[in-house]
Formats: C-alpha cells, structure tokens, sequence
C-alpha cells in the first residue's frame, strides 16, 4: 500500500453534498500533498487598514513534475502562484458529478503514483486503499 485515500460526504442544509478527501496516509516515497491549490490574492478593504489574506482554490491533481515544482502546505510568493495540498473541500449539487469527480480523483491520483514510482525506480503497482471514517 502507497496511499490511503479517506473520503466524507455531507449534505450540507440547501441540499448540496459537501465532498471532502484527504490523504490520510502514504509511505515516504510518495508526498501527502498531491491536491494543486492556486493562490487568489488578498483583496484590500477601501479603508485600507482591513483586507483578506490570500486563500487558494482547488485547482488539480499534482503530476509528478507539480510535486517537484511547487511548494507543499503554504505558497511561496517569489514562485508560480500554486502549492499543495493533502485534501481537496469541494460542493456539489449533483451526486452524478460528485460520483464521477471521486472516482477521476482516484484515477488521476493512481496515475501520479505510477509516475513517482516510474521515476524513482520502484515498482509501478501503485494501491489507492479508500477508506471512509
């Protein structure tokens, strides 16, 4: 096993599903970090002395050349505007797109494990073990 992958689904009160996945666990060769978030930048208050700071938004599953490009957990302002991540938090209003977004999600994340295997000389046979709490 090189990864487990949790999963929770919630409605939320207009009747939306609210999907949270997160990497729970990975074996040293393989980053926890693999959801690509992009920087939105700090919106100043008119007043100036108040203002957001800067949030990201989901925006992909890391290849393998994003897990040796970005930065893990924070961005680095000096860098492209993307880092990583261990979860994505996503909202749906239909449970079509939610099944199908979880299951490319497993996809994409299987590919990115073949890639760093492929890539360190190990053993392609990457598992994705789900495990819902």
């Amino acid at each position: 096993m090189l990864l487990e992958l949790s999963k929770r689904e919630t409605i939320i009160g207009d009747g939306n599903v609210r999907l949270q996945m997160w990497i729970s666990r990975s074996e040293d060769t393989v980053p926890h970090e693999l959801f690509v978030y992009q920087r939105t930048p700090a919106v100043p208050d008119l007043n100036l002395d108040n203002r957001t700071e800067p949030t990201g938004s989901f925006a992909h599953i890391a290849s393998y050349h994003d897990v040796l490009q970005f930065p893990a957990d924070n961005p680095d302002p000096d860098l492209a505007p993307f880092f990583r991540k261990h979860f994505l938090d996503l909202e749906f209003e239909d449970q079509e797109l939610l099944a199908e977004t979880v299951t490319l999600t497993q996809a994409f994340l299987t590919y990115t494990l073949r890639d760093i295997l492929h890539k360190n000389n190990l053993p392609e046979d990457a598992v994705i073990i789900e495990d819902v709490p």
